[in-house]
């Protein structure tokens, strides 16, 4: 009797069934754990990444420790980011 609950249309083809792929990111959920989001795939116009001089590695400089015992790091990264189009990204706010 369950089988017959669920399966309201036997015999048709759900042609989204594993369309996407979940990624779980908690930081995401820091506002309101019912928002969701959706991103395009990999590979796909949606957001553009430049680097300043086309330097796409961080810049690392060390420094020996004098008020620490070891050796200090800084590192930064010169990157400005675009989204593309609007469609590749989508938001929920949450509803139900």
């Amino acid at each position: 009797m369950l089988f017959e609950l669920y399966n309201q249309n036997p015999g048709i083809i759900n042609v989204v069934k594993d369309m996407a792929q979940v990624i779980v990111e908690p930081r995401l959920d820091k506002a309101n754990n019912n928002q969701w989001y959706v991103a395009a795939a990999q590979g796909t116009d949606t957001i553009e990444v430049a680097y300043l001089d086309g330097m796409d590695v961080p810049y690392l400089e060390q420094m020996d420790g004098f008020t620490v015992d070891g050796v200090a790091w800084k590192v930064r990264i010169d990157a400005g980011v675009a989204a593309l189009d609007y469609r590749g990204l989508v938001k929920s706010n949450g509803a139900a």
